[in-house]
């Protein structure tokens, strides 16, 4: 069976540096077949790892780690991915967390370039026209909610941010898998589903602040509904 070393960092200045040269020395001997370690360690240990084709490839296991092109950690995967060999796979349940940003920082890490050329280039081609039309179908879907009620027309759909979202779709189809937990692959693998509802009274403050928030979004509700018809 494979060799497999785990590499992990010391909270001791002084041993973090020994455990540092450990590493290099260890990556440089080919001491195992398998090197597994954190991402706080792989941060701290680039120019121990960066060995040229001293790994044949490189698996990153939550990726949405480095969603963030300009934090160490991305920084430090994408710089020592240059010296491995061609395996690259990128394990995540949530691609994207915050912003459709994070999927391109990702894909740079597993195919350079694929999304697009830079960060400015994926924002104008896919960032920006999807975010933008989702926000409008959002606000579309109360636009055609109150349209229906007052019996009027609404305005059409976005159609360049959904040609960009289903561009955006097809080229992450091929590296993205799905699963439900009514797959018959899975299914019978998984345990009974235990629900058990517990009801959390608020407190006087929170009932406070909740009432004023109520209180304001319906103000501000019927000051749009005013202008909308005085319009």
């Amino acid at each position: 069976p494979p060799k497999c070393r785990r590499l992990n960092g010391k909270q001791n200045a002084k041993k973090l540096y020994i455990e540092k040269k450990a590493v290099k020395a260890r990556v440089a001997k080919q001491s195992a077949d398998v090197f597994l370690t954190s991402y706080g360690t792989f941060r701290c240990s680039v120019a121990a790892l960066s060995v040229p084709n001293a790994f044949g490839g490189m698996l990153l296991d939550e990726a949405q780690q480095i969603k963030n092109h300009t934090t160490q950690i991305s920084r430090a995967v994408k710089e020592v991915a240059e010296h491995v060999g061609p395996i690259r796979i990128s394990l995540s349940g949530t691609p994207v967390e915050n912003k459709l940003l994070d999927l391109h920082s990702q894909f740079e890490y597993i195919l350079p370039g694929y999304l697009a050329s830079s960060k400015a280039d994926f924002q104008r081609s896919f960032g920006r026209p999807v975010t933008n039309s989702v926000r409008r179908s959002v606000r579309g879907q109360a636009a055609a909610a109150r349209a229906a009620a007052e019996g009027t027309a609404t305005t059409g759909q976005d159609h360049a941010g959904l040609a960009s979202q289903e561009s955006l779709r097809r080229l992450v189809k091929p590296f993205l898998m799905r699963r439900l937990k009514t797959d018959p692959e899975i299914a019978a693998d998984l345990p009974e589903k235990i629900e058990q509802d517990q009801e959390c009274e608020l407190t006087d403050t929170q009932k406070r602040i909740y009432k004023a928030i109520q209180e304001k979004c319906l103000e501000d509700t019927l000051k749009v509904d005013s202008f909308q018809r005085r319009g």
